[in-house]
């Protein structure tokens, strides 16, 4: 009998203890942070679409508190201010998303600690600056949109590192100087035009338009002459061009409009 107590009571105690540490485990994962009026589960929440949601003022720095975050989409908002630092706590981020906000200064470690980054999309808003040196610790970028912002400088060369990009956007900014003609390593159609509206992640696509880079351009950027037999000032299937890269097809050229007035 006093062994099948001491059984009996063996079996509570683990019970007890089984019960209180899932208890705990529970109060663990309830944990929440507050963001612009509404609490999310610290443990749960992996995506965070907040698209033309309204928000305004600086992004809070709780927000870096949603450590198993992988996606963040907060475009087209009023968001104003710099990237919080607290940011960089997110390292399973695969995708940040920031477009048409009024965010401003300038890249930093904030942003090239995020190593997991597959997409960053920047555009439309006030970045300045260069861009950081550290940009080659994002080795899993696959698209990288910063176009339509103050950026200065020139491309660093540590981009050329980026060997899993398939579209880049430096467009409209102000960045200068040559192009380091290593830029051509990178496994992109430098002579495609497409748009606004494409599924990035299907395409491969480049864009320096608008800005003030000096020539000599890299070779892949290069337009090749053709003959214009119509007049029109385009290239027309029958009409003879220079196939300058080899290719067996016309590219045109791929650095756009730049302002050269500052150039050598």
């Amino acid at each position: 009998l006093l062994y099948l107590t001491m059984k009996t009571l063996i079996k509570i105690l683990f019970l007890s203890m089984l019960w209180f540490s899932c208890e705990s485990s529970t109060e663990s994962s309830g944990e929440t942070v507050e963001l612009w009026g509404v609490s999310y589960s610290i443990d749960n929440t992996f995506e965070l679409d907040l698209t033309s949601s309204g928000l305004t003022g600086e992004i809070p720095t709780e927000i870096g508190a949603l450590i198993n975050l992988e996606k963040l989409d907060l475009k087209s908002n009023s968001l104003s201010g710099y990237i919080p630092s607290s940011l960089s706590n997110l390292q399973n981020l695969t995708e940040l998303n920031l477009y048409n906000n009024q965010l401003y200064g300038e890249l930093d470690s904030t942003i090239t600690k995020l190593i997991n980054l597959n997409y960053l999309t920047l555009e439309s808003n006030q970045f300045s600056g260069p861009i950081p040196e550290s940009i080659n610790n994002l080795s899993n970028l696959i698209g990288l949109d910063i176009r339509d912002n103050r950026f200065s400088g020139e491309i660093p060369s540590q981009i050329n590192d980026l060997l899993m990009l398939e579209y880049l956007y430096l467009n409209s900014n102000d960045f200068s100087g040559q192009i380091d003609p290593d830029i051509c390593i990178l496994s992109k159609d430098y002579s495609d035009s497409l748009d606004i509206g494409i599924d990035f992640t299907s395409v491969e696509y480049f864009n320096i338009d608008n800005n003030q880079f000096c020539p000599p351009y890299p070779e892949c950027m290069i337009r090749e002459d053709f003959s214009d037999d119509n007049g029109n000032e385009q290239w027309d299937e029958g009409e003879i061009y220079e196939d300058a890269n080899g290719d067996g097809e016309y590219d045109n050229d791929s650095f756009g409009n730049q302002d050269t007035s500052n150039c050598p």
